[in-house]
């Protein structure tokens, strides 16, 4: 067990049944914490999670975090079983890439309803329940370096995660008079089926262009780094952080790179689609 994160702790973790949030969820078992796993997919947690620990230290429970009376449900259920969380985190999320001119209301309407309104409603409430109970937690919204600069071809999940970060920004500030600490991070292209997913899209190349995609391990050492030191922003890696937000604040260095990024880009997916899938 960590020898800074008390034993028998509760936190609530969305999108727990792949990727990241599976990799979070056995680490914080392992670490002998209070686990309350949510997936929009019940039945991939049952397989991913059932048998890791018995009911006083792990529910299993089907979310949509698009509904807020969702939120409220789960989180009064949380509380009758085990009390306020002492730290929630949300890492549900989706990407379909795309072109600006193909955005369709539907697409856009669920990048922003998943991505962007789960983590606002979620932020809000769980920080209501705290702040009754004298709570002194830590709410952490997993965002994207896509929060840090715009990337062509993934518009609506960039735009929806640059309002996660946002809101957790303003959410640190305002509750640090409570206690309570808000860290948003933002990782580079990480190995998750989110990563698959893009691959059949090649207008999303972009995201590609870097030096190569992060495991889940990483990410996950970063959060429970976060856990332990609270800070506003967990950008991995620091250095990506930096030049995104370079050309966040100088948009018009990036139409002349742009091109070469995408032809970087689009030589990567190949890659990855060689070694991925024979």
């Amino acid at each position: 067990m960590s020898p800074v994160l008390s034993q028998g702790k509760v936190v609530v973790l969305t999108g727990a049944a792949s990727g990241i949030g599976l990799h979070l969820a056995k680490r914080f078992l392992a670490e002998q914490w209070r686990l309350v796993a949510l997936d929009v997919r019940y039945d991939a947690l049952q397989t991913a999670l059932g048998g890791m620990a018995d009911k006083q230290r792990l529910m299993l429970l089907a979310m949509d975090v698009r509904h807020p009376a969702a939120w409220d449900a789960m989180l009064d259920q949380v509380e009758g079983h085990f009390g306020v969380p002492d730290v929630m985190i949300n890492n549900a999320g989706i990407i379909v890439p795309g072109r600006i001119q193909n955005a369709t209301p539907e697409l856009i309407d669920r990048h922003i309803d998943i991505n962007l309104k789960g983590v606002l409603y979620s932020t809000s409430l769980v920080a209501a329940r705290m702040i009754r109970a004298g709570v002194k937690g830590h709410i952490i919204n997993v965002a994207s370096m896509a929060a840090l600069a715009p990337v062509p071809g993934i518009g609506a999940y960039s735009a929806s995660k640059f309002g996660v970060r946002a809101y957790s920004l303003v959410a640190n500030q305002e509750l640090a008079e409570h206690g309570i600490a808000v860290t948003c991070v933002c990782p580079d292209l990480v190995d998750t089926p989110m990563l698959d997913t893009q691959l059949d899209y090649p207008e999303a190349s972009i995201t590609f262009s870097g030096p190569g995609a992060l495991s889940v391990s990483r990410i996950g050492a970063a959060i429970f780094s976060a856990l332990k030191t609270r800070p506003a922003e967990c950008i991995v890696p620091a250095h990506r952080g930096w030049l995104a937000k370079m050309a966040s604040m100088f948009p018009v260095l990036m139409r002349p790179l742009k091109r070469s990024m995408e032809a970087k880009g689009q030589r990567r997916a190949e890659q990855y689609k060689r070694e991925r899938r024979g």
